[in-house]
């Protein structure tokens, strides 16, 4: 009987994950690894909440730190020009109840603890809370406000890898948490801005994020075409991968506004609503149900937002800009690749970008940014150099890099990315082998297509 009921819940579980491939991992390991067994990685502390404040004030005063060393070396002034497209979008169109239902159908099942209801209870009373909320999302809109209750945000501090030292807070990132409403407004205002970028032709042309029939897959299909059709030609590619400190959390609302405004056309009611999201904004520590004081946002955007990540691609647009100046290509919104070993080229077009990100308050992390040379065999022994200077910092070539989750090596022949694949192929079927007795064919076969067979695929 026991044996009976555990299939029957596995099965429930894993079919209502079908799709979704993160949460068929979540799912999995948690299948043959209870949470109770879970706990959290922490710094050693005696009470849990003076441990909260001590993260607040680590993260604010990390933001602080980086502001105000980008404020003493920056020495270019941040460049707005007036609107060059003259279709602006003014306003947000309303939302429609059909619409919120399908966006409440589709959210994933995780709650906040600022959600007055769980997220499975939200979905499951999605008719009878549509009309409801598609006026709240509709009075937001036309009064170009945000509610303060959804501008707060829960952080947990989550450290960066199981190797690094856990008594050192620089080894935690904070993975914030916020309303699933706040979500649900961001989702429509998200869908009327990027209508608004694709009927003007307001994307860059290498910008794969957000853009129709464009993904990871088709970019980095992209850069591969790029990198076999110069080794074929018998020329080598010198690519660096840009990295940013904190890059999300340094963003200055001003320059943001002045860019949604200037170079993607965003006026009026629709940037006056943009304005009251950004600006007031807290969040909270949390650990194990204690909670540090709220701490002022001052600057950058919600992380684990739905608006985020798209405001930071416009924010960083100009770059596409810069690199072309310098006869550089740009791709995957933080990718340079010259060829020939065009080396001067690349390194003042990394100088000028870094000056430009300086301006507008983000920082660029050398000791993180990546650099690689693809050619043949051949040509790597005839390699003339071992590093790219960056300004003060001198970066080394890498014989291999990840970038999107794919590893490149220096002779392309991805070796290091097919190891990878197999390595994760065979420690997804080892955890799929530990509950197979409790799942049935269909079921087994689910999760070998999903957590396997996707990435061989």
């Amino acid at each position: 009987m026991l044996v009976k009921s555990k299939k029957k819940y596995f099965k429930e579980r894993i079919f209502e994950s079908k799709g979704n491939s993160n949460e068929l991992y979540k799912l999995v390991k948690s299948l043959y690894k209870p949470t109770s067994s879970y706990k959290p990685v922490l710094p050693s502390h005696d009470a849990t909440e003076q441990l909260c404040n001590s993260f607040s004030s680590y993260f604010g005063g990390k933001i602080d730190n980086i502001r105000n060393q980008l404020d003493k070396e920056s020495t270019l002034t941040p460049n707005n020009e007036p609107p060059s497209n003259p279709s602006t979008l003014q306003e947000f169109r309303p939302a429609l109840v059909e619409e919120v239902e399908k966006l409440i159908i589709a959210m994933p099942n995780k709650s906040c603890v600022l959600d007055k209801i769980p997220a499975w209870l939200f979905k499951e009373a999605h008719k009878e809370l549509a009309s409801s909320l598609a006026d709240i999302i509709n009075s937001s809109l036309a009064n170009h406000d945000f509610p303060s209750s959804l501008k707060q945000a829960y952080v947990t501090p989550l450290i960066k890898k199981a190797s690094l030292d856990k008594e050192e807070m620089k080894n935690y990132r904070p993975v914030s948490n916020i309303p699933i409403i706040s979500k649900l407004i961001e989702k429509i205002v998200s869908s009327r801005i990027l209508q608004h970028l694709a009927f003007n032709n307001l994307h860059t042309n290498f910008q794969s994020a957000y853009k129709k029939h464009h993904s990871t897959e088709s970019a980095l299909l992209r850069v591969a075409n790029d990198i076999l059709r110069y080794i074929d030609n018998k020329k080598s590619v010198l690519s660096i991968l840009l990295d940013l400190s904190a890059a999300f959390d340094t963003i200055d609302h001003d320059i943001l506004l002045a860019r949604a405004h200037s170079g993607f056309g965003i006026d009026r009611k629709a940037l006056y609503w943009l304005n009251a999201y950004l600006k007031d904004r807290t969040q909270t520590v949390s650990i194990d149900n204690n909670k540090a004081t709220p701490s002022p946002l001052k600057y950058g955007v919600p992380q684990g937002s739905v608006l985020g990540p798209l405001f930071f691609t416009m924010y960083t647009a100009p770059v596409a800009d810069i690199a072309e100046r310098h006869g550089v290509n740009y791709h995957l919104d933080n990718t340079l690749g010259t060829a020939s070993y065009q080396k001067e080229s690349i390194e003042k077009c990394v100088v000028e970008i870094a000056d430009w990100m300086n301006s507008i308050k983000l920082k660029l992390n050398s000791d993180k940014t990546d650099v690689i040379v693809f050619e043949t065999n051949k040509a790597l022994i005839d390699l003339n150099f071992n590093s790219v200077q960056i300004k003060s910092s001198s970066v080394p070539v890498s014989s291999s890099v990840k970038n999107l989750g794919c590893y490149l090596d220096a002779n392309f022949t991805m070796s290091c990315q097919i190891n990878n694949i197999c390595q994760q192929s065979y420690y997804h079927l080892k955890n799929i082998g530990m509950i197979r007795s409790y799942i049935n064919k269909d079921t087994a076969q689910l999760l070998v297509s999903s957590l396997v067979m996707s990435r061989i695929d």
